[in-house]
């Protein structure tokens, strides 16, 4: 699916060490971010990518992420996956 775009992707697992300093660098830089092998239980420090809890702030687009306010770039995506056969993630 991003075939063009392998140079800005980005593959983590959540037992990766410092992955979310990793996820707060793709997310300022527009890049492409796979998490995979998740558990039924997402890590709550993710839950404002998931909710796109974006502000604007002057001209630009901010998200709190952790305990600081990061640069938001609109090319940043997210893809999930998970080797679990049915999976119940929380709304």
């Amino acid at each position: 699916m991003e075939k063009e775009n392998k140079e800005k992707f980005i593959i983590l697992d959540p037992q990766t060490d410092n992955y979310m300093k990793t996820i707060e660098f793709a997310v300022a830089q527009g890049q492409i971010v796979l998490l995979q092998n998740l558990d039924e239980e997402i890590d709550s420090s993710l839950e404002p990518l998931l909710n796109k809890t974006i502000k604007k702030v002057a001209d630009r687009f901010m998200i709190y992420l952790g305990d600081k306010d990061i640069r938001y770039n609109e090319n940043f995506k997210l893809f999930m996956t998970t080797k679990l056969p049915n999976p119940r993630y929380k709304p």
